[in-house]
């Protein structure tokens, strides 16, 4: 996994694959302090 420093948060990419078919999301917060934590991206 790689993880990217920027403007105070960390971010990396989320790769999702189903049936053949492959989305990737950039930019996801890796949000370290929640008691939750949701996948968002900025």
């Amino acid at each position: 996994m790689k993880i990217e420093f920027r403007e105070g948060l960390l971010l990396t990419e989320l790769k999702i694959t189903f049936n053949g078919r492959s989305k990737t999301a950039k930019d996801i917060v890796i949000d370290t302090g929640a008691s939750h934590t949701l996948i968002s991206q900025i």
